[in-house]
C-alpha cells in the first residue's frame, strides 16, 4: 500500500506568478511513501491529510508528485509554471471519506475510489484507470 501526504490548505502570494509557482494548494500531492510510513507530528491536520492505497505501490504513484513546467526560449531550460501538475480533488470526494480526513486526518481508499479525483491540473484529465 502506498501512501500519499496531501496539502489539506492552501498557501497564497499576491503576485498570482508566484502564487502558482511556488505556493502549495490544497489537494496538491507532497510526498509518497510506502505503507506504514511514521509521520511526522507536523505532517497531520491542520496542514496535511494521509491519503492510503492498499495494494499500488508507491512507485506508480510517485508521477503525480510532477511539477507543471514549461521551456522557458530565453534561458533554454524548463521553469516551473506549478508547484504541481496533478490535484486531489478533496473537496469532491466522497462525504464519508472527506468527513474521515476532516475528522482523522487520514483515509484508506482504493485507487478506483480515488482515481476519478485525481486531476491534471492543466488539461483537467482524471487519472488513468490502470497505473
Amino acid at each position: 500500500m502506498a501512501e500519499i501526504l496531501v496539502m489539506a490548505r492552501s498557501a497564497s502570494h499576491p503576485d498570482p506568478v508566484k502564487d502558482a509557482r511556488g505556493c502549495w494548494k490544497r489537494g496538491d500531492p507532497v510526498v509518497v511513501e510506502e505503507d506504514g510510513h511514521a509521520w511526522g507530528a507536523r505532517e497531520r491536520l491542520p496542514r496535511f491529510v494521509v491519503i492510503k492505497i492498499p495494494g499500488v505501490p508507491a512507485a506508480r504513484l510517485r508521477a503525480y508528485l510532477a511539477e507543471d513546467t514549461e521551456q522557458d526560449p530565453f534561458l533554454l531550460e524548463r521553469v516551473r509554471r506549478r508547484r504541481r501538475l496533478w490535484r486531489v480533488l478533496v473537496d469532491d470526494v466522497p462525504a464519508g471519506i472527506r468527513a474521515s480526513l476532516r475528522n482523522t486526518g487520514e483515509v484508506s481508499v482504493t485507487w478506483t475510489q480515488l482515481r476519478q479525483y485525481v486531476q491534471d491540473k492543466v488539461t483537467l484529465a482524471t487519472a488513468p484507470e490502470t497505473l
